[in-house]
């Protein structure tokens, strides 16, 4: 769950830009080519900022990138925020709104995702309550890929019925928080939030617990305990 709220401050964008420094990738996210690009056609107005973003831009290409690793992060993600912030005030002439945050967790048994609107309302969203709501067993979930399907549609039917609490830009930042390599349902999810909310950071975050290992030894151990009482029960039956 998220539990951390966005508001509006001096240093609110050094704030976010910690938040999310547990992941690397957004480095490769951010499109830097856009101030190259915008900066002729903008005009005069925004002159002044742009200069500014390319000459720190410059510096931090010119610095070694590994030694300078956590302050070039902080200082990409605060500048490309600003300047959209310049962009969208300028183009679109509409007032800056903060980015949803959409998380999906797969560290715990269940699937579940966190969706913290622009205006910092919190939606939970799992797959056991959505299967608790409509009576399906815990043995049917995990003999077939229902409780998926019914997850992937109730996301879907949740985004499309309030599309309108997640502000009229849209912007998302997209995490994923898990430990595994490969999961069939995320590039599904990711699908159906990109037809309704504009995705402009995509964060993959795989860091294992540090009790991950010895939880599966013992859920291990706890399997064949109970295969061998099970055996010498049956064992016991038959005499």
């Amino acid at each position: 769950m998220i539990k951390k709220k966005f508001n509006e401050k001096n240093d609110s964008f050094l704030h976010e830009s910690f938040f999310w420094s547990q992941s690397l990738d957004i480095m490769l996210k951010i499109k830097i080519e856009k101030i190259l690009y915008t900066s002729s056609y903008i005009g005069s107005n925004i002159a002044e900022p742009i200069s500014g973003f390319l000459s720190t831009f410059r510096l931090l290409v010119n610095n070694n990138f590994e030694e300078t690793l956590n302050t070039t992060w902080y200082k990409l993600f605060y500048i490309n925020n600003v300047f959209i912030k310049q962009i969208m005030n300028k183009n679109n002439k509409s007032a800056y709104e903060n980015p949803n945050i959409l998380v999906l967790s797969l560290k715990s048994r269940q699937l579940r995702i966190t969706l913290q609107s622009t205006n910092k309302t919190i939606y939970n969203i799992s797959v056991g309550r959505i299967l608790s709501s409509l009576k399906i067993f815990e043995k049917a979930k995990k003999k077939s890929n229902k409780g998926e399907r019914l997850f992937l549609e109730y996301l879907n039917n949740f985004l499309q019925e309030n599309i309108e609490k997640f502000g009229k830009q849209k912007t998302t930042i997209f995490k994923i928080n898990h430990f595994k390599k490969y999961f069939p349902m995320e590039e599904q999810i990711y699908k159906i939030c990109n037809k309704y909310l504009i995705i402009f950071y995509n964060i993959i975050e795989m860091r294992i617990p540090n009790n991950f290992f010895k939880y599966k030894k013992i859920r291990s151990i706890k399997r064949r305990l109970k295969k061998r009482i099970i055996k010498n029960e049956n064992a016991l039956n038959n005499f």
